[in-house]
């Protein structure tokens, strides 16, 4: 027994291999928990200050957004920004109650996640394709697509308040959403 004792005794396993090795796959490790805490905070629907402050309100507020050349039909909830978050539904388009409503001056904006049962088909979009939004007195009011582009989660240009009537519709987009999709369109 003690030539068996003797034998594992002399076999030593290196030291600096095993803390090299672990060093390495914990520095492997950290750096992809990093990334992803970096996309996820990327990918949060956040705003940096405060958004602007809407005026009283004159126009409808929608309650259905339907786009038919790209199989879009989805019911809206109003929602607002809390903490420079913004709160959202998952299984809605969200219009952002501080923006316009149908039929104001200004930027009606509204959001849902980027899903084959959401606002996935949108980059199938084309120029002068129409976009029909319902609102809450039952009527149905016609935008034509205008310009699509894909930004920065930082670039929220897009979605601040304007003059003209417009319609601003914004899905996540990229790898592991880490960029923006967005589709202007004008009324008609």
């Amino acid at each position: 027994m003690f030539k068996i004792a003797a034998r594992y005794k002399r076999f030593k396993f290196p030291q600096k291999f095993i803390s090299s090795k672990f060093i390495i796959v914990f520095g492997i490790f950290f750096i992809f928990l990093s990334l992803l805490l970096r996309i996820y905070l990327n990918s949060r629907l956040s705003f940096k200050g405060s958004y602007p402050k809407k005026q009283e309100s004159i126009g409808v507020i929608p309650s259905r957004i339907i786009i038919e050349s790209v199989g879009v039909d989805l019911p809206i909830y109003e929602s607002r920004i809390v903490d420079g978050v913004w709160q959202v539904a998952g299984d809605a388009a969200n219009h952002l109650a501080v923006s316009a409503r149908i039929g104001e001056s200004g930027n009606m904006v509204i959001y849902a996640h980027n899903k084959k049962s959401m606002f996935g088909p949108l980059r199938y979009l084309k120029k002068d394709d129409l976009i029909n939004v319902v609102g809450h007195d039952s009527a149905r009011y016609s935008y034509k697509v205008d310009t699509l582009m894909e930004v920065a989660p930082s670039d929220i240009k897009y979605v601040l308040p304007g003059d003209d009537e417009k319609l601003t519709i914004y899905t996540c987009s990229g790898f592991a959403d880490s960029k923006r999709f967005i589709v202007v369109a004008k009324p008609l």
